[in-house]
């Protein structure tokens, strides 16, 4: 059986089970590239087996399962995605210790990226609340139409992390996500030489526009107030920074709060940057890269192939981004 054929026919029996996050953040359009790389491509090949075989039996909401075939599938999907922009890629093979996912070169650059994939919080709490939610959406439509409603709606609240009824959404993502990842960096990944993360947020629904979010702080046109970007300060966020938010309304206070840690550059410094995967409602990746500028100059030529934006400590590349 194919991967493409398999998530289409558990996307189309749980579309009656309300937002499955995990099931629903296979793109469809990448499991049919896997499935043709794995003709000729020992690792696509060996994706293809290994989430077809952890999906076996799959029946509906959260599983460790599931959450390990998500995983295994969006490493498979950055590898593609990385020889589409016409890098030079290698899947480092596992060893005893921890080791980064893969190397990459172009021309006389390389470096070795550790992929991390975030996904729903609390063990699949958020994940199935988020399943019963549009099951309730579901049966409060059918029972307005049954009440001979012509039009009938329902509303589902979606929380990937946690974050229902949190009065600082943006400053608790900065969080989570920074200490989410600092916690997953092991020393014995960065052995082998200059190291990126690649952290993975296409299942977490990232609300923010990437471009923007790579920045310190950006206009977002609304009481012409003024925006942390989310992404920048996961990087270079520090103990004690105000995080700022749109402003909804008249009056109303944009200060999201200060930051009770710092970001991941800050905290593992021996790190060369951090590469954010995004994904925008239609589906769109994205690829943000976050860097000292020191590292950028040593490895710009790499970033700039890779990623379709990047910025610094200094902000020195926002004049561009914000265009």
């Amino acid at each position: 059986m194919k991967l493409h054929n398999r998530i289409l026919v558990l996307k189309q029996e749980h579309n009656q089970y309300g937002h499955n996050g995990l099931l629903f953040s296979f793109s469809l359009d990448l499991c049919k590239e896997i499935d043709e790389a794995a003709k000729t491509d020992s690792f696509a090949e060996k994706t293809v087996k290994e989430v077809l075989n952890l999906l076996k039996g799959y029946s509906v909401g959260y599983t460790e399962k599931l959450k390990s075939a998500f995983e295994v599938y969006s490493e498979c999907a950055i590898y593609l995605e990385i020889i589409s922009k016409g890098l030079d890629i290698e899947k480092i093979p596992e060893a005893n210790e921890p080791r980064p996912d893969f190397k990459v070169s172009l021309h006389n650059e390389f470096a070795y990226f550790e992929a991390k994939v975030l996904g729903w919080a609390s063990n699949g709490i958020q994940h199935n609340a988020a399943i019963n939610a549009g099951i309730d959406a579901q049966i409060s439509i059918e029972d307005q139409l049954k009440q001979g409603e012509k039009f009938a709606c329902g509303e589902t609240e979606i929380s990937p992390l946690g974050t229902t009824g949190e009065s600082k959404p943006k400053k608790y993502f900065i969080e989570i996500v920074s200490a989410k990842l600092s916690q997953n960096v092991k020393p014995a990944q960065l052995k082998l030489g200059p190291t990126f993360l690649i952290c993975d947020l296409t299942s977490l629904h990232h609300p923010s526009d990437p471009k923007k979010s790579s920045v310190i702080v950006h206009n977002d046109n609304i009481y012409n107030s003024f925006s942390s970007g989310e992404l920048w300060h996961i990087a270079f966020g520090e103990l004690g920074d105000k995080i700022l938010n749109v402003i909804d309304f008249k009056g109303m206070s944009n200060v999201s709060g200060k930051l009770q840690r710092n970001g991941v550059l800050i905290e593992h410094q021996e790190l060369i940057g951090v590469v954010f995967r995004t994904s925008n409602l239609s589906g769109e990746i994205s690829y943000s890269c976050l860097c000292t500028s020191n590292q950028f100059d040593k490895y710009r030529e790499l970033i700039i192939k890779l990623c379709d934006c990047w910025n610094d400590e200094e902000n020195s590349n926002a004049w561009k981004i914000l265009q």
